[in-house]
């Protein structure tokens, strides 16, 4: 069983999650951050947009095969 995120390691991860979607609407591709601390972490993710409250959408990567530097951007 994974150690539960710290408050830093789930604003990291929010943040990566903000910049892709923000380089998503201008048209860049995803930056993807060096594999470090919490991001080094091979992990499954779950992505959920929600707007005012409801559910905007939600897309996820199960597996668990890649650090999460790569899977959060993607998602």
């Amino acid at each position: 069983m994974l150690a539960p995120l710290s408050g830093e390691d789930r604003r990291r991860l929010l943040d990566v999650a903000r910049t892709a979607v923000a380089d998503a609407l201008a048209g860049r591709p995803p930056r993807r951050p060096e594999p470090a601390g919490i991001l080094a972490r091979q992990s499954g993710v779950f992505v959920s947009f929600h707007v005012d409250g409801d559910l905007r959408g939600c897309i996820g990567h199960p597996a668990g095969d890649q650090p999460l530097a790569s899977v959060v951007p993607e998602c």
